[in-house]
């Protein structure tokens, strides 16, 4: 059964990958001459999100694999920081006695342009051995820079909850800030 949940979560991420190749090609097929901006958008967009399915989709199964291709969309030393803290993530699911793993149910995608970030904004499912199952949401932030037309994340930030911290949030932080020091210093 425990084989059975890893092999169907593994064609679900699979599944998830495709179907960003198929339309990033579709949208490059039909969109490229004229929306080049919309196209790079979408194609980072496409990229962040199988980044964070592969980031969250690991299992003792998978590691190497997962390892592998979020290399090509990290810069190195981002990839050292990452990879390790997927390896502990491997040995706490090992410890635990959980190979089924984790999966990421993506919710919706947002970039602040005044920020230059991508959100990435989703449920990560986990499953028991018991079939029980847990959802958390949380808030994947990217910053990428573009290499050779490959989209390369700089930096990330993963918080819980399911609103970003983009141009907007920060504003009002601020605002609210500023008014707890102005009401502290009466």
């Amino acid at each position: 059964m425990k084989y059975l949940k890893i092999i169907f979560l593994t064609v679900i991420g699979i599944a998830v990958l495709i179907a960003a190749l198929i339309s990033v090609n579709h949208f490059h097929l039909f969109h490229c001459s004229t929306d080049k901006p919309l196209v790079d958008r979408s194609a980072q967009m496409v990229t962040v999100v199988a980044l964070t399915s592969a980031i969250v989709q690991v299992n003792p199964f998978n590691f190497e694999y997962q390892k592998g291709f979020i290399r090509i969309f990290l810069t190195s030393e981002l990839y050292e920081k990452v990879s390790k803290e997927m390896q502990v993530r491997i040995e706490y699911i090992k410890k635990a006695g959980r190979f089924d793993g984790d999966y990421f149910v993506f919710r919706s995608y947002q970039y602040d342009e005044k920020l230059n970030k991508h959100f990435v904004m989703g449920d990560i499912r986990s499953l028991s051995s018991a079939t029980v199952m847990i959802n958390k949401a949380y808030v994947y932030e990217y910053r990428i820079h573009t290499d050779g037309g490959n989209a390369i994340a700089d930096e990330i930030s993963i918080y819980p909850g399911t609103i970003s911290h983009d141009s907007d949030w920060l504003a009002k932080q601020k605002i609210i800030g500023n008014e707890l020091t102005s009401q502290k210093l009466k």
